[in-house]
């Protein structure tokens, strides 16, 4: 792969503005403009669809919308000073600066301005690019002159669409280079084309999004299109501000993906939360409803991240408080949330939650001495016998004379809840030989399930005592041949 392209990477991982990088890489992407389309490999394409994420216009589309915009590709190369199109002529193209830098200039006399506020709005951008002292671009300064730069064009910017989605379908404005400029241009059909085609997207995903709203769900087909004109996509993260209390409520929002919790305060120190808001649900009809005109509580995103569908507030009384259900049902929910946002209700659950931790710090203060003088934790009984008498019968040595009378020594065992005290019997330590003895060996026999279950409740009966059981006389079923007794 080029040089470049990896330049690009990495620089684009980085997020730092590297003008080397940038420079080699802005050289391939004009190289692959220029060629035709025809000439482009796979990989041309993976770094063109890379690189236009630089440009506003194409982060929010998917890898296949891309793919059909640069497919259709082309470059155009401007002198400087040279005019890209004037105002008036047809709108036939879209644009986006790869290098260089334009002017957008606007000539009073032949724009079409319907209140004094669009008017005041060109005068403030031309304030900006201080172009009121230097009127109009090429020309000599002139008391009468009407033609102002009201825009700056740099790379990475897009621009030419406006045009193109107006009825008379011309332009509005002179756009003139600063300098010498390389621009990707896609021309009006295959713009228009992928523009329909992602729309269309676009406007499935969100009539399928209307059908799982609840107040939305007796809607025609119709009446959803109408308002899917009118929704804007709305990305937001964790703890981000939607709404922000007592500021001017302007807004209605639709919950796509994520959630949303609603939070009041009612002192400088005083947060209260009143619920929570999830995909299908919305905010903003509170203040509507109840005439105010500003935010009454917050709204901050508590999921990782979220989708939301932002419908402005003239909109969202033109399309929905239109239909008297869906006002209904906004009415019952709005009444809900006042009903727990009021003053009494709030003091009510503040109460009880304060009751409540006190209620709680106390029993556990008072339960903590009593757990601490509980007797230490004792480990469960070991059940395993080394080695087990079910699996084998280990070879030992033990010298067995005859016992008397006196050599008995008869220990009390606790009684087992299924069988009868048997009496233990403490071999001398001169009975125990070694392994080397020459005396005559003889094994021992395995014991059944039986015995070797009684075996293990005693042992574990005396376990629990503290007391060690040395030796035991075992059942008639498992008492080892040491001779006659």
């Amino acid at each position: 792969m080029d040089t470049s392209d990896d330049l690009l990477r990495s620089d684009m991982s980085s997020g730092h503005a590297n003008e080397d990088v940038k420079a080699s890489a802005v050289q391939r992407m004009r190289k692959l403009l220029l060629m035709p389309g025809y000439s482009r490999t796979a990989d041309d394409y993976d770094f063109m669809d890379r690189f236009v994420l630089y440009i506003q216009f194409f982060v929010d589309l998917d890898q296949a919308d891309r793919q059909q915009y640069l497919q259709v590709s082309r470059g155009v190369v401007l002198q400087k000073n040279q005019i890209l199109f004037n105002i008036g002529d047809p709108a036939d193209s879209f644009y986006c600066v790869i290098s260089g830098s334009l002017n957008v200039v606007i000539d009073l006399t032949r724009v079409h301005l319907n209140t004094k506020r669009e008017m005041n709005d060109i005068v403030n951008r031309a304030k900006i690019y201080s172009c009121l002292h230097n009127p109009g671009v090429g020309v000599d300064e002139s008391p009468y002159c009407t033609s102002y730069v009201v825009r700056n064009l740099k790379r990475f910017d897009a621009f030419g669409d406006v045009g193109m989605l107006t009825v008379d379908g011309v332009r509005t404005a002179t756009v003139v280079a600063v300098e010498d400029t390389f621009l990707l241009r896609i021309e009006r059909e295959a713009f228009l084309d992928c523009r329909v085609f992602h729309q269309s997207k676009e406007i499935h995903h969100k009539l399928a999004f209307l059908g799982r709203v609840r107040v939305l769900q007796h809607w025609d087909r119709e009446s959803k299109l109408k308002l899917c004109g009118r929704m804007e996509r709305v990305l937001k993260s964790y703890n981000d501000i939607v709404i922000a209390q007592d500021d001017e409520a302007q807004s209605f929002y639709l919950v796509q993906l994520g959630e949303c919790r609603l939070v009041k305060r009612y002192k400088t120190s005083t947060f209260v939360e009143l619920g929570t808001v999830s995909s299908g649900q919305y905010v903003g009809s509170f203040e509507v409803l109840h005439g105010l005109t500003h935010a009454a509580f917050s709204v901050l995103v508590s999921s990782p991240s979220a989708v939301l569908y932002r419908i402005d507030k003239l909109d969202f009384r033109h399309h929905i408080l239109r239909d008297p259900v869906a006002e209904e049902l906004l009415a019952v929910d709005a009444d809900e949330l006042y009903a727990r946002m009021h003053p009494e209700s709030v003091h009510r659950d503040l109460t009880i939650n304060a009751q409540w931790t006190k209620c709680r710090e106390s029993i556990v203060a008072e339960a903590t001495p009593r757990r601490q003088r509980r007797a230490p934790y004792l480990q469960p009984f070991d059940h395993s016998l080394h080695p087990s008498p079910l699996h084998g019968a280990p070879m030992i040595s033990v010298h067995a004379p005859q016992h008397h009378p006196s050599d008995n020594v008869k220990l009390k065992l606790p009684m087992s809840p299924s069988a009868k005290p048997s009496h233990a019997r403490r071999p001398s330590m001169g009975q125990l030989k070694t392994p080397t003895s020459p005396r005559h060996i003889k094994p021992w026999h395995a014991m059944s399930a039986d015995a070797a279950s009684q075996k293990l409740y005693v042992g574990q009966q005396h376990w629990l005592e503290g007391r060690w059981l040395v030796g035991f006389e075992p059942s008639s079923q498992c008492v080892p041949r040491h001779g006659t007794s």
